[in-house]
């Protein structure tokens, strides 16, 4: 089955959150484990199938900005702080899209 990738990045101006240290980073839903990894950053989620989803319920309170990028969104939708992004876009290095 497919399995949801998560990308995550430091928070503005805060030099990044715990285990950061600033910089972007990579991690298989696999070994997502504390979704406190992730509060206050810019999270992109990449899949769409559960793992995807059951990721994006958990952080969808606690990150700035989260994107989840899958093959099967058409067009960019906005709800709050969240976003679903069609495969082929990307994140500024600011974290925006």
């Amino acid at each position: 089955g497919e399995t949801a990738w998560l990308a995550a990045g430091g928070s503005k101006g805060s030099g990044g959150s715990k285990g950061s240290g600033g910089r972007r980073r990579v991690v298989h839903a696999v070994h997502y484990d504390d979704p406190e990894e992730f509060r206050d950053q810019s999270v992109l989620i990449v899949g769409g199938r559960s793992s995807a989803v059951d990721v994006a319920r958990e952080l969808k309170s606690i990150t700035r900005c989260l994107y989840v990028l899958e093959s099967g969104c058409r067009d960019i939708t906005r709800e709050d702080h969240c976003c679903r992004i069609p495969m082929g876009s990307s994140l500024n290095p600011d974290g925006t899209l």
